[in-house]
């Protein structure tokens, strides 16, 4: 566990600068952008919420953790369960920060700031708003780890055969599910599990169980090379 914990520190000191780097010049843009429409008069309407921008943070991590880090931790000596191990908990670290961030900005910051000027923002669009604040803050928790353990998985893949198998899967489920009624359905009783899910436990369970899934498969697949 000690060297999964100095991977995840590794990973937070290196793999991670690029993607702080990035999430905070779109931050401070869209800030600036917001401040210099407030002084001219122009209606802020229809603004993204700053706090959805924060989930650049968990799109962009494991891209560049998986890209830059991976394959050179490997070659210094550490061991792939190690380095999946402290991937692990970035992604959790991550997420939990991200969700606290988000919530800060949709419940405190911009009703302060702006009052009901902000309104676009994918908390309530997923119904994560309705339970209160804990529970929007486990929903997040849950998807957000499930989308870094995701974007994790597929970029590892890229170099390998079953990185363009799942590129193709991705593409048939987007054209052909989406026409065809029976699998369309199918495609909506998954969002409905990991994203749109009523309740913040199930919901929470899903994204936990889906994440540890694709990671473990992932794990045994990458540890057979």
């Amino acid at each position: 566990m000690n060297k999964a914990i100095k991977v995840a520190k590794f990973n937070f000191k290196y793999g991670c600068k690029q993607t702080f780097i990035i999430t905070f010049i779109v931050v401070l843009l869209t800030i600036v952008n917001l401040i210099i429409e407030f002084l001219i008069g122009s209606q802020v309407q229809g603004s993204l919420s700053i706090g959805n921008l924060f989930t650049l943070i968990n799109i962009l991590a494991p891209i560049f953790i998986v890209l830059k880090y991976y394959k050179k931790l490997i070659n210094i000596g550490a061991k792939k369960l190690d380095f999946f191990k402290g991937c692990i908990i970035n992604y959790v670290v991550l997420a939990v920060i991200v969700a606290i961030i988000n919530i800060l900005f949709y419940y405190a910051i911009e009703p302060m700031i702006w009052g009901n000027s902000l309104e676009i923002s994918y908390l309530p669009a997923f119904g994560w708003t309705k339970s209160g604040v804990f529970a929007c803050f486990v929903y997040q928790t849950g998807f957000y780890i499930l989308l870094s353990v995701f974007i994790h998985t597929l970029v590892l893949y890229q170099n390998m055969w079953i990185g363009w198998v799942a590129d193709v899967i991705l593409i048939a489920i987007i054209s052909v599910f989406t026409p065809i009624a029976p699998l369309r359905q199918a495609l909506i009783v998954f969002f409905r599990a990991t994203t749109l899910n009523p309740s913040f436990i199930l919901q929470f369970i899903c994204d936990i169980l889906l994440a540890g899934l694709l990671y473990a498969s992932t794990l045994y697949h990458m540890s057979k090379k």
